[in-house]
């Protein structure tokens, strides 16, 4: 039992310090393995050895040794594929040039020559801009994006005047 509780504290060791200390553990530099990160090695070494020791006190150090090594692949499996969805999901920046075009709502007034704010849709979500226009608008108006003046701050134009003139 020993034995198994200790590789399941070195694995719980290897586990925390893998995702507290990241690149500074890391197994690449020793062994290219591919997917399979420190904190997935570590998870599924602790899985064995603490799986293995409760199996071991109501079966065989046999069975205890294949149910821990069931464990492991189990746990570490699912430590690799966290690990790949979190490392795969989209880091790329939203790039507000993108907002060109794009249909908002003036939530705070846009004086003459002044700022004002608009919320419009922006990566799935709604987003605040600080927004110009060539002429007053009132909160609550529908407006689109002429001009994109910095990642912040857009010139709109009332969406009722497309292209400058009044829709039908």
């Amino acid at each position: 039992m020993l034995v198994f509780l200790l590789v399941g504290g070195f694995g719980l060791v290897l586990l925390l310090g893998g995702l507290l200390l990241g690149d500074l553990l890391s197994l690449d530099g020793l062994v290219d393995l591919g997917p399979i990160t420190t904190p997935a090695v570590g998870a599924a070494l602790a899985a064995f050895g603490f799986g293995g020791a409760l199996a071991l006190a109501s079966v065989g150090v046999v069975l205890a040794t294949v149910l821990g090594a069931l464990a492991a692949v189990l746990l570490g499996a699912a430590a690799v594929l966290a690990t790949q969805a979190l490392l795969g999901s989209p880091t790329e920046p939203v790039r507000t040039a993108a907002l060109l075009g794009v249909f908002g709502t003036v939530v705070t007034r846009i004086p003459e020559g002044g700022l004002g704010e608009v919320v419009m849709p922006l990566a799935g979500t709604r987003a605040k801009f600080a927004a110009r226009s060539h002429e007053p608008v009132p909160a609550g108006t529908p407006v689109y994006v002429v001009e994109v003046l910095s990642e912040t701050s857009v010139v709109v134009q009332r969406a009722d005047l497309l292209n400058g003139e009044p829709l039908p």
